[in-house]
């Protein structure tokens, strides 16, 4: 069987959701050995065996890391323990200034799941964007093999294998039964940064109201906020939660919505979606990368030019028809069943990516 080393070292928010659901899927298909951060959960994402772990102190900041370099004996026993796996595929699934050592001592295939094959606005200002920039980029030049999430994001060169974001129906397991839906409710999830386009989402916001009574907006993510205050005309319209979302809280605001919206700016993909698909409900998205592919126009959501006037006509559009909106959410839950299954997805990679090494 295929041993395969999964490279694990961002242990917060979506990227420890997907590189766990990836890997909960492969395990079934390849001999598993996966390097994560000392204070990642094990139990709480991975369905592997801590004998089938390899920890690292690869704290979430700069300063962390830079701290981590000084006990170099723990990386080389690190580097030590994968080695003696002898792993014919590296799989990394995220990027961090690590793997520039760690692959060159390492043999096998590797394989790079690019979230992001640029960074986006408001991305390129901070130190550790620009080594995430570096890395990502140095990833991409060293990959036998590339993931991405859309035709959009194959780019040029290399061996490229294209497979939908996969489902987070594992945020149900904290769904709470008596959270009700609410009719003219929208949600907007995740970090607050500029790409996101929250600017886009006020506006329409506001415009949107004059037809559809009762509208109300979520807001919900960790972020800058203080920018977007001004833009405020009609306080009553926005419910505001600027902070770190824990994951037991996540389901709330997806069951008391009846559509979410991500306005974004540019993007490559999003986790967003698939959560929102998970709880049944449908989205409005902008055109930006790959985020639309994951959207049937009409059908499991709308499709919206970037601009306050058509986020508001797709809002209207979508929460005039409460009947609709219910319909368009169980063929999103339907969609992401039919296409975003995870083991459908680890097949493909490992079918598709796990192959030669170039050269």
């Amino acid at each position: 069987m295929t041993r395969v080393a999964y490279f694990c070292l961002l242990g917060r928010g979506g990227m420890v959701h997907y590189s766990s659901q990836f890997v909960n899927a492969a395990r079934l298909q390849v001999d598993v050995l996966v390097l994560l951060p000392s204070y990642v959960d094990r139990a709480k994402y991975f369905d592997v065996a801590e004998r089938d772990v390899v920890r690292v102190a690869a704290p979430p900041t700069i300063t962390g890391t830079l701290l981590s370099c000084l006990a170099f004996w723990k990386h080389i026993s690190a580097i030590r323990r994968l080695r003696a796996f002898k792993p014919d595929v590296i799989h990394v699934m995220d990027v961090h200034p690590f793997y520039g050592l760690y692959l060159r001592f390492l043999p096998g295939r590797v394989v790079f799941t690019q979230h992001d094959p640029v960074l986006h606005k408001g991305e390129q200002r901070s130190l550790k964007d620009r080594v995430t920039g570096m890395m990502n980029r140095w990833l991409a030049r060293r990959a036998d093999a590339r993931i991405v999430h859309g035709k959009a994001l194959e780019g040029d060169g290399g061996k490229v294998v294209v497979v939908p974001h996969g489902d987070y129906a594992f945020f149900r397991r904290w769904a709470k039964p008596g959270v009700k839906r609410e009719k003219h409710t929208i949600l907007f999830f995740g970090r607050i940064i500029e790409y996101k386009g929250l600017d886009l989402l006020i506006r329409a916001a506001e415009l949107a109201a004059k037809n559809i009574p009762g509208l109300k907006v979520i807001i919900a993510g960790e972020g800058e906020f203080n920018q977007y205050k001004a833009l405020i005309k009609t306080p009553a319209l926005f419910e505001i939660h600027n902070g770190y979302i824990p994951e037991e809280e996540v389901p709330q605001y997806f069951q008391r919505c009846s559509a979410v919206v991500l306005p974004y700016k540019d993007g490559s993909q999003s986790g967003v979606v698939p959560v929102a698909y998970a709880f049944s409900r449908p989205v409005i998205v902008t055109p930006v990368g790959a985020i639309h592919e994951v959207v049937d126009d009409g059908k499991t959501g709308l499709i919206a030019e970037k601009t306050p006037e058509a986020i508001a006509r797709a809002i209207e559009n979508l929460l005039r028809d409460d009947k609709r909106a219910v319909r368009m959410g169980k063929e999103a839950y339907a969609k992401m069943e039919r296409t975003m299954g995870w083991t459908m997805i680890a097949k493909k990679v490992v079918r598709e990516a796990y192959g030669t090494k170039k050269g």
